[in-house]
């Protein structure tokens, strides 16, 4: 797997899963200052333990949505997943804030235009996954943020 990918999927994830506990996608507070000494006093040898336990809960909020059988942001094949799990338990701990999310999901989506729908949206198939459909990925994302309503990109 093209290790591009791996970075620009888990800069997504992040930038998203910051951004829909702010805008109240899920229920979690993973981004609070308070969050990030909790998680590094309870795990103090796994430096982003609630990166990993808030994409468990993002993943099940966002599998009700697309549905179990399909790959999304944050349920991705099985090879993926271990390339992002092992670059999430190698890094340093990772506390993005709201502006550099932002910024991130902007530069990650480089202007690509949306339908501004809502919902579950098919972007294609895992098999093709590349920086293309990355891009697709973070412009939907950047677009609902921005407009206020939910989207969950998606693939089989």
């Amino acid at each position: 797997m093209n290790n591009s990918i791996i970075n620009h999927l888990l800069d997504l994830r992040i930038s998203v899963l910051q951004l829909g506990e702010l805008n109240k996608w899920w229920p979690t507070s993973f981004f609070k200052d308070s969050s990030l000494e909790f998680f590094k006093y309870v795990f103090p040898r796994s430096s982003n333990a609630r990166i990993i336990t808030a994409i468990d809960i993002a993943k099940e909020i966002v599998d009700k949505n697309v549905g179990v059988n399909s790959y999304h942001l944050f349920r991705m094949p099985i090879e993926i997943e271990e390339h992002i799990h092992r670059k999430l338990m190698t890094s340093e701990t990772i506390n993005p804030t709201k502006e550099n999310v932002l910024k991130n999901l902007d530069n990650l989506s480089n202007g690509l235009p949306t339908d501004d729908k809502p919902g579950p949206k098919y972007l294609g198939n895992s098999e093709n996954l590349d920086l293309d459909t990355v891009q697709a990925m973070a412009a939907e994302y950047l677009n609902a943020f921005n407009n206020g309503y939910q989207v969950h990109p998606y693939l089989n």
